[in-house]
């Protein structure tokens, strides 16, 4: 049985997934022999990091690459073999099992989950916890329902939305979203300050979601989810109207 590995990311011309506590990345200029993406150097000097902690998540910007673990979090910079330099950033904020999903991207901005259900935005090494305003309900739903925690980055129009959805495969009556308002958060008025503006919690009944573009005739990101219905067995692709002109 294969053991369970992270997603798999791009950096520096490579790509990176970590299986356990090991973080491994495929070669590129020093191969000499062979197709440089598809080889892996293993071995004693093979192309690989050994971490304290179980790695469970990777993701990368333009100019690092973040490893996250059980406990703690790391950040890989350089351009090839011989500069790749690893370096913990946060010694205690780490990372969930089970939640691949439950990170994203926009810009040089990561958002993630962190290891006691909270969610935290990265930029230029420096961490903000924003999910203050939900109190205790990430914990909740993961201590009450067996939840898959998906989170994506969605702009269109002027909106600009954080989606942490909660998808319970299992009875998607439970199934939760929260959305964060980017635009929203952090903005000051004449009478207070929005550190983080959540939106009341959504109920789609879905089990995955994508940002991105639907067809090759459209530039603009949608948000889709796919919503299951478990008692009929049915199931369909539905997408956020920016606009608000239908349902």
């Amino acid at each position: 049985t294969p053991a369970a590995s992270t997603p798999i990311v791009s950096y520096a011309t490579r790509q990176w997934y970590g299986i356990g506590n090991v973080v491994f990345f495929s070669g590129q200029e020093e191969i000499t022999d062979g197709i440089p993406e598809e080889c892996w150097p293993s071995g004693f000097r093979g192309n690989y990091f050994r971490l304290q902690y179980p790695v469970t998540n990777l993701q990368a910007t333009s100019d690092a690459l973040y490893i996250f673990t059980i406990q703690a979090t790391y950040q890989i910079t350089g351009t090839n073999r011989e500069t790749f330099n690893v370096r913990p950033i946060f010694e205690n904020i780490g990372h969930p099992y089970g939640h691949p999903r439950a990170v994203t991207r926009w810009g040089d901005v990561l958002a993630f989950l962190t290891h006691d259900f909270r969610i935290a935005l990265i930029n230029d090494s420096n961490i903000k916890i924003v999910s203050d305003p939900l109190y205790t309900d990430l914990v909740d739903q993961s201590a009450t329902y067996t939840t898959e925690f998906d989170i994506k980055y969605w702009g269109d129009i002027d909106k600009e939305y954080l989606f942490v959805s909660g998808h319970v495969i299992s009875n998607t009556l439970r199934s939760k979203q929260w959305v964060l308002d980017l635009k929203k958060t952090g903005r000051k008025t004449n009478f207070e300050e929005y550190e983080s503006f959540w939106f009341t919690p959504w109920s789609i009944r879905a089990t995955a979601s994508l940002s991105g573009r639907i067809s090759e005739n459209t530039g603009q990101r949608r948000m889709v989810f796919f919503v299951w219905n478990n008692t009929d067995a049915t199931g369909s692709l539905v997408m956020i109207d920016p606009t608000a002109r239908t349902g």
